[in-house]
């Protein structure tokens, strides 16, 4: 078996505990969830459908810890309900132990290679702030876009059927301004220049528009890397 297993930053596991803290307002939310995400109590009487993980297959990444340690071309699942990253190796699933500062995930979307990258150590409000993963959609020396992806279990009713609960995937949009250490969440249609008001000119130069306002990610990724610039 491979010299890295015996690194201490993995753990053979097959449950890990579920926390609402990194999957939107369910704070209510104490059930004990195997690898997958599925409920291992016995008080829970619905039907899950859907899937916690980003993707339905293992694909390979890198992950980057924070003592500087990284694994390259791992074989990597991302739990977006729990916000726990896995990795597997002979077909043994294993989560990791020492803190994960960063990790690149390369899967095929829809006949598209997509490589993503996602960062934690942002600022926040809990305890737990600094370990979520936030996905990093555009970045230079000040300003970062991020995006913080994540499943959360809803109602999900079918005529005829009994109750049930699915996985949805929300997310929201994030600015972090690396020279004031602020992460701000951004609005649907807010002006930008509300969130970098020292760029309002810059930003109304660049798009063309004094009151420039969110419209997509792809709009919003180009004009920050060229606020970056």
């Amino acid at each position: 078996m491979k010299s890295f297993l015996f690194f201490s930053f993995v753990l053979v596991t097959f449950i890990s505990s579920a926390q609402s803290s990194f999957g939107g307002n369910n704070s209510n939310l104490t059930e004990i969830y195997d690898v997958n995400g599925w409920p291992l109590s016995s008080k829970v009487k619905y039907e899950i459908k859907g899937s916690p993980m980003l993707t339905d297959n293992w694909c390979k990444g890198s992950v980057k810890f924070s003592n500087g340690r990284i694994l390259k071309d791992a074989l990597l699942s991302f739990n977006l309900f729990n916000n726990q990253l896995y990795y597997k190796l002979e077909d043994i699933q294993f989560s990791f132990i020492d803190q994960i500062s960063e990790f690149t995930f390369l899967y095929e979307e829809n006949g598209k290679e997509k490589n993503l990258l996602f960062r934690s150590g942002y600022p926040g409000n809990t305890p737990v702030a600094g370990r979520i993963f936030y996905e990093v959609i555009a970045e230079g020396p000040r300003f970062q876009l991020l995006k913080h992806s994540y499943k959360a279990l809803r109602d999900y009713y079918e005529y005829s059927t009994a109750l049930a609960k699915n996985f949805r995937l929300f997310s929201d949009m994030y600015i972090y301004d690396m020279q004031t250490k602020s992460l701000k969440y951004i609005k649907n249609k807010q002006l930008l220049a509300e969130l970098m008001p020292g760029q309002a000119e810059e930003i109304a130069r660049l798009s063309g528009e004094k009151y420039y306002k969110f419209r997509s990610e792809k709009d919003l990724g180009d004009l920050v890397a060229r606020l970056n610039q």
